[in-house]
């Protein structure tokens, strides 16, 4: 497919936004009050709007197969690039934080290797890879969606937006995420419709021009999230969305050049970036006090490694071994 440039800069952007809610994991930093304000506005929206840039991807480049074969190779293709990551990265998370904590600070540690692991796999909400979740929640929804564009694309993410919309009526269970799945599942099938019909909308409703027409509602929810009340999440995700993509078509020159590249380094960023962050963040602990004015300190430096260390590793590993690179 044709690169849809507005598509890979507001990935480039949404990355930086889970980038910076995850500067600090768990709890709030003495005497600073701005971050909590940044992170609450930060998930208000950043996932939702996440998802639906996935669900826009696989809209862009969909295509009918040729058999049901070849629809199982890309499950099977998708799956492995997805879960293998998910589960090793995990492990990795686990098995890091248990000998790290013996000589810095860590972050949400894990009871034990065994118990760490099956946590991992079982109740992905509860483990010390929390922040993966994403990953095992577009498994699944690889799992079952390609099977249903191959036999009516057009229906198929009406049918998932319905079925989203109905199953969040009711309470999930947290085994294997199912309630994450049902939860992200109308962003998912509303990018799969902006990717099906982006040729016909980026000439009309959501072009550049309208960008005030969305940016203005979007700003004002989150505003009003955090000066008044919490809206529920869909809304202000929802919101986010053509706010996100009409903005996106303004960015020019060196600056959408860095967002596009780090669009398409998105899922590097996402596996690795919590892992940079804790180890810069528990060799400075010792150095620099984590409270009051010197947390800015700690923003900089950790958004700034938390972005720019995964995309060194996986160019780093394109040279050495472009095998295992797929898989970040």
């Amino acid at each position: 497919m044709k690169r849809v440039e507005a598509l890979d800069i507001a990935k480039g952007a949404a990355i930086i936004c889970v980038v910076l809610g995850h500067v600090v994991s768990r709890g709030n930093v003495p005497g600073v009050e701005w971050y909590p304000i940044l992170k609450r506005a930060l998930y208000s929206f950043h996932m939702p709007l996440f998802m639906a840039l996935s669900g826009m991807g696989l809209g862009l480049s969909w295509r009918h197969r040729q058999s049901w074969a070849a629809v199982g190779e890309l499950v099977s293709k998708r799956i492995r690039t997805l879960l293998v990551p998910y589960l090793v990265f995990g492990v990795i998370i686990v098995a890091g934080k248990l000998v790290a904590q013996r000589f810095m600070h860590v972050d949400n540690i894990p009871d034990g290797l065994v118990s760490g692991i099956v946590k991992i796999i079982l109740y992905p909400m509860q483990s010390a890879s929390v922040f993966l979740w994403y990953i095992q929640v577009l498994a699944w929804y690889f799992l079952f969606v390609p099977w249903m564009m191959q036999y009516d694309e057009r229906r198929t993410p009406w049918l998932l937006l319905a079925l989203g919309i109905v199953l969040n009526q009711f309470e999930w269970t947290y085994l294997l995420n199912i309630t994450g799945v049902v939860e992200y599942l109308p962003f998912l099938a509303a990018g799969i419709l902006l990717g099906q019909h982006w040729s016909r909308l980026v000439t009309g409703v959501l072009s550049a021009r309208y960008a005030l027409v969305w940016g203005v509602p979007f700003a004002a929810a989150i505003v009003y999230s955090i000066l008044v009340g919490w809206l529920p999440k869909w809304f202000v995700g929802m919101l986010s969305i053509p706010a996100v993509l009409t903005a996106a078509q303004l960015v020019r020159g060196v600056v959408a050049d860095r967002l596009v590249f780090l669009g398409n380094h998105t899922l590097s960023i996402y596996l690795m970036n919590t892992i940079f962050i804790g180890l810069v963040k528990g060799m400075l602990m010792p150095l620099i006090p984590y409270r009051d004015e010197y947390f800015i300190i700690y923003f900089v430096v950790l958004s700034f490694v938390g972005v720019v260390l995964p995309v060194a590793v996986k160019l780093a590993l394109n040279r050495v071994h472009p095998r295992a690179a797929v898989y970040i």
